[in-house]
């Protein structure tokens, strides 16, 4: 189970009403159109929100799976080259789209803007991981940092790739970073 969607800031609004969740700075006021995501979450907020509604961040392979498939696409929607219509990345516009803006970027499983508008966490540590096939391999046991994945708003199409990666201290919270969540079988 994969959230379709990146978690709106109305939702984690609910978290933070019920006491669950600790509130986020919106000095731009970004977080107040319909639809937008939340971001400015560090780590521990995404895990809490995530917690709060019973579920956890992916894996870093979780997310690459619903962003490439079994096919192993180059993108979350396939090989092409991204556009405006696929993804909220560079050049298309100042600041995060509202969730789920961008239909024709749908990833194999449905799965949306998994590629631009905002980066999202995921649940592994940044570091080495061990070499070879895994079957849902787990990320780097020690570090410092964590994962980010999908590229956000701000990045262009090399940072969009479904292999793309970002590390950032968990305790960073940025204008560029959400998330989603998931839940085991």
């Amino acid at each position: 189970w994969f959230d379709r969607t990146e978690v709106t800031a109305a939702e984690y609004q609910r978290c933070v009403s019920a006491g669950r969740c600790d509130a986020v700075s919106d000095p731009f006021g970004v977080m107040r159109a319909a639809g937008a995501p939340v971001v400015n979450v560090t780590h521990a907020q995404a895990r809490a929100f995530c917690a709060w509604r019973g579920a956890r961040l992916p894996t870093e392979a979780e997310w690459e799976f619903a962003a490439r498939g079994a096919d192993g696409r180059l993108y979350h929607w396939g090989d092409r080259a991204p556009s405006c219509e696929l993804a909220r990345g560079q050049g298309c516009g100042a600041g995060a789209a509202p969730v789920g803006s961008r239909p024709m970027g749908a990833s194999p499983f449905g799965a949306l803007d998994l590629a631009g508008n905002v980066a999202e966490w995921v649940m592994d540590r940044a570091g080495p991981t061990s070499a070879g096939f895994e079957r849902d391999p787990q990320g780097a046991r020690e570090g410092s940092r964590r994962v980010a994945r999908g590229g956000s708003f701000v990045d262009g199409a090399a940072a969009l790739r479904a292999i793309a990666r970002r590390e950032f201290l968990p305790a960073e919270a940025r204008g560029e970073l959400g998330f989603r969540c998931a839940r085991g079988e």
